[in-house]
């Protein structure tokens, strides 16, 4: 029975431009990028994983999903305990060959019918896997977040909808009938970053999703409102620290110790 497995595990397989609407689950989900990227939104924020990073969902948190790219996911879902040491928000984990090694085992497990499916060294992965996952550490790298004030979520919610869009703070503090100082204040407190380091930061993650999709820089740099390849790459560089064609060379061994 489904309840009697510790570790439940598939290999879902998601077409480029499917959506998942808002929903919860009642256990913990960790989901491994194998190949493309998955997008998941929370209350505050959403967070880009691409192959080998993973997105861990706590029980009960409100999400839906994005795949921008034709998808494969090791899906494990498994109950956890307040006294375990794991994040209580979602959270974007680098995964490391160990974690990668324990889920295939997982999921080889799963495929056996019942009688055959061995529970304990299912429970032992389920163990190891957890031990991992509170010492993995956790990056806000590909994490943009959204804000909690409803001005501010109002201004992140259009930007990400239209990247592309170049209006001033100005133009967007009267939107919301406020302020510039009111609104910059808030970016600050509540994010972390000016509005036009969000921006940008902004835009580099929606072009990471897209260059791992196949999209030419030329292109990206025309839908996200720079004026030529050559200034988007700049600005590339100046937020990843490095060039795009160079990110994604080097993000795989990087990210994968």
């Amino acid at each position: 029975m489904f309840m009697q497995n510790p570790l439940l595990v598939t290999r879902p397989e998601h077409s480029s431009g499917r959506e998942i609407s808002f929903h919860q689950h009642q256990q913990a989900q960790l989901l491994i990028v194998e190949k493309g990227t998955s997008r998941i939104q929370g209350e505050q924020g959403w967070w880009l994983a691409m192959p080998d990073t993973a997105i861990y969902i706590p029980p009960n948190i409100e999400h839906r999903a994005l795949y921008n790219k034709e998808t494969i996911l090791l899906n494990l879902v498994f109950d956890i305990y307040p006294e375990q040491a794991l994040p209580d928000q979602i959270s974007l984990i680098l995964v490391s060959n160990l974690m990668k090694a324990l889920a295939e085992q997982a999921l080889l497990l799963n495929q056996k019918n019942e009688r055959q499916m061995d529970l304990e060294q299912l429970a032992l992965i389920k163990q190891l896997m957890l031990l991992q996952l509170g010492q993995r550490v956790q990056s806000s790298t590909l994490y943009v977040a959204s804000g909690i004030d409803k001005r501010l979520k109002y201004i992140t919610n259009k930007l990400k909808n239209d990247p592309s869009c170049d209006a001033s703070l100005q133009q967007f503090a009267t939107e919301v009938h406020s302020s510039v100082r009111t609104i910059a204040r808030l970016f600050a407190q509540e994010i972390g970053l000016s509005f036009s380091q969000w921006r940008e930061k902004l835009r580099m993650i929606i072009a990471i999703e897209r260059l791992i999709a196949g999209q030419s820089i030329t292109e990206l740099a025309i839908d996200l409102g720079y004026q030529s390849s050559s200034s988007f790459s700049t600005a590339f560089r100046r937020v990843m620290g490095i060039p795009p064609k160079q990110y994604l060379q080097q993000s795989k061994s990087e990210l994968r110790p």
